[in-house]
């Protein structure tokens, strides 16, 4: 194979080593290193950020019994065993959750449509839209869970 030695490289000299303090080209790293998101601070954007992308892989796995639901809830009649447990308390969680989850992430799609054209793009306009989204989808739920279907 005449080229294999093209692709081996030969050092001839070790480069010196310096430690960053030394050298006054390099800025020596001060940033922490935490693996935990909780001990990370974060304004409400950044959480509401994090929700979005949640929220979008559980209904991205949620999808196939959203659709199962749907289609027992059309082909049922009232008395049926299903519209019996959505009044159960399990069933008024379960569709609250959902609400929640289904308003949170469409308002978070729009809010993220919204900050592509430079609508709210300073932190307290941000904030603010944040809270609005997160309040509105946990009203949503409330109103879900006390009325139910």
């Amino acid at each position: 194979m005449p080229w294999l030695p093209l692709l081996v490289r030969k050092q001839t000299e070790q480069p010196v080593a310096m430690p960053p303090a030394a050298r006054p080209d390099v800025i020596p790293d001060r940033r922490p290193v935490w693996l935990n998101p909780l001990a990370v601070w974060l304004p409400l954007p950044g959480w509401l950020s994090i929700l979005q992308r949640g929220s979008g892989v559980l209904l991205a796995l949620l999808f196939p019994v959203l659709v199962w639901l749907l289609r027992v809830s059309l082909l049922t009649s009232q008395d049926s065993h299903f519209l019996v447990w959505l009044r159960t308390l399990q069933g008024r969680l379960l569709s609250a959750a959902l609400v929640w989850l289904l308003v949170q992430h469409a308002l978070g799609g729009l809010r993220f449509l919204l900050l592509e054209k430079g609508v709210a793009t300073s932190l307290g306009q941000a904030r603010w839209l944040s809270g609005f989204i997160l309040g509105v989808a946990g009203l949503a739920g409330m109103v879900t869970l006390a009325v139910g279907f």
